[in-house]
């Protein structure tokens, strides 16, 4: 796999991971807060992450990076990225 896709794929499953927290984080916040305008900001923040998160494992999804339904392709998969991660250190 050529360098420039690596990086993609490794930007697209840090995004996947980075948009997952956020939706937990504000999630909580969403639960925790007391004024109607602060839980609406909130909702939105958090119907937008999930758009985000849906088309990041769509695109994740039709390039081959990542698969939900197959542990030993996504452990391969897995494998693979961070063999080249080290490489490039």
């Amino acid at each position: 796999m050529e360098n420039n896709e690596m990086r993609i794929r490794l930007m697209t499953m840090d995004l996947l991971m980075t948009t997952k927290f956020a939706m937990i984080s504000t999630t909580s916040a969403l639960m925790e807060t007391a004024t109607p305008e602060v839980r609406e900001i909130l909702s939105k923040q958090l119907q937008n992450a999930t758009h985000f998160h849906a088309a990041l494992s769509d695109l994740a999804g039709k390039r081959g990076w990542y698969d939900a339904y197959d542990m030993e392709t996504q452990i391969r998969n897995d494998a693979r990225l961070a063999q080249w991660v080290y490489q490039i250190e």
